[in-house]
């Protein structure tokens, strides 16, 4: 049990990491939308800003999805869940996370897959700016996949009744 707690904190620590650079990201999509509107103020354009920034924008926030789901920051189902018993609000959160670890899944599968096929057809981005396409989109990939790890550690805690919340219940229940 030490040992996976060890491994759920090293976890951790790649969340920690993915939205430090997801904010490092975000930074960057602000100062590429402000160089964009202070050229055009005074009269000059630079390409390709405005895709960069769509791109940086979705690198930032997949990479920090699975940083927020674990801080708790993702919209939960408090409302529906405080009515419930104890025993049947540890059951349902088991639930809610297999169905969201599922979807999950099936998204970040498909980014894999996007990027992949993106990279082997050597996608360019459309516009002014010649980007390869896999590079945003595996960027993307890994932040689904990484929110998907979460997913699963969430659920084993629960299964496993490692976090606060399920101890508490188990204490409640007794």
């Amino acid at each position: 049990m030490m040992q996976l707690k060890l491994l759920f904190n090293s976890v951790d620590r790649i969340y920690t990491f993915c939205a430090i650079v997801g904010a490092a990201f975000l930074v960057m999509m602000a100062l590429a939308v402000l160089t964009s509107i202070l050229s055009r103020l005074l009269g000059f354009y630079i390409s390709g800003l405005a895709h960069s920034a769509g791109y940086l924008m979705a690198a930032s926030n997949t990479l920090a999805l699975a940083y927020a789901f674990r801080e708790k920051q993702h919209i939960r189902i408090t409302l529906v869940i405080s009515k419930l018993s104890p025993k049947a609000q540890f059951d349902f959160e088991k639930v809610v996370l297999s169905f969201s670890l599922i979807i999950c899944g099936y998204v970040a599968y498909y980014m894999i897959r996007m990027a992949y096929f993106s990279w082997i057809y050597n996608e360019l981005a459309t516009g002014s700016t010649f980007l390869m396409l896999w590079i945003p989109q595996a960027i993307a990939a890994f932040g689904c996949s990484v929110l998907c790890l979460a997913i699963f550690q969430e659920l084993l805690e629960n299964v496993l009744k490692l976090n606060k919340e399920a101890a508490f219940i188990q204490r409640k229940e007794a």
